[in-house]
C-alpha cells in the first residue's frame, strides 16, 4: 500500500478509572514510535471516549494506529472486527504491542479475518440457541423461555416462609 506523505505512528492508550496511570502504556506507545498519543480515561464500554474520537478525526490513509493490546481501543470481540474494519476501509494499519498483531503483514491480517469468522459463528450459535430456547417454551405453552407458566405471586410468597 503506499504510504500518504505524512504517514505516521499514532498511538491510543485507555485506563478505565481515574486512580490508574497511563504512564506505562504511554513508554509503550513511545517505544514503538508512536509521534502523536491520543488518550481517554474512562471504561473500556463507556460509549463516549474524547480521545478516541479525536484520533479518528486525525489519522489519515497510510498511517498506522498502535495500542499496547487490543482491549485498550475495543469494547468486544464485536467492536474489536468494526474497529479493524473501518481502519481497512481508511487504509490505516494497525499493531496491537500484547498481542503481535501487525496488519502491515499478512500474518496480522490473516490472524484478524480469523477472529472475525469465529465471531460470527458466535453470533449464528447464540441465535441458534435462542431460537431453540423459544421453541421449547413454546412446546410447553409458554410466551417466553424466561418466564414460567405460572408466575409466582406475592401470596405464594409469603406461604412458602
Amino acid at each position: 500500500m503506499a504510504r500518504s506523505v505524512r504517514a505516521a505512528k499514532i498511538g491510543y492508550a485507555r485506563v478505565s478509572t481515574l486512580e490508574q496511570k497511563l504512564d506505562a502504556q504511554l513508554d509503550a506507545l513511545k517505544r514503538a514510535g508512536g509521534k502523536k498519543i491520543f488518550s481517554d480515561r474512562l471504561g473500556g464500554m463507556s460509549v463516549t471516549r474524547p480521545g478516541w474520537e479525536q484520533l479518528l478525526a486525525y489519522v489519515r490513509p497510510g498511517d498506522t494506529l498502535i495500542v499496547t493490546e487490543l482491549s485498550r481501543m475495543s469494547r468486544s470481540l464485536v467492536h474489536l472486527l468494526e474497529v479493524v474494519k473501518e481502519c481497512e476501509a481508511r487504509a490505516i494499519e494497525l499493531i496491537a504491542l500484547r498481542e503481535k498483531i501487525d496488519t502491515t503483514t499478512a500474518a496480522g491480517r490473516a490472524f484478524l479475518a480469523i477472529m472475525g469468522a469465529i465471531a460470527q459463528m458466535e453470533r449464528e450459535l447464540k441465535a441458534e440457541r435462542t431460537a431453540a430456547g423459544r421453541a421449547a417454551a413454546k412446546a410447553h405453552g409458554r410466551t417466553s423461555p424466561h418466564r414460567s407458566r405460572h408466575p409466582r405471586t406475592s401470596s405464594d410468597l409469603v406461604s412458602q416462609l
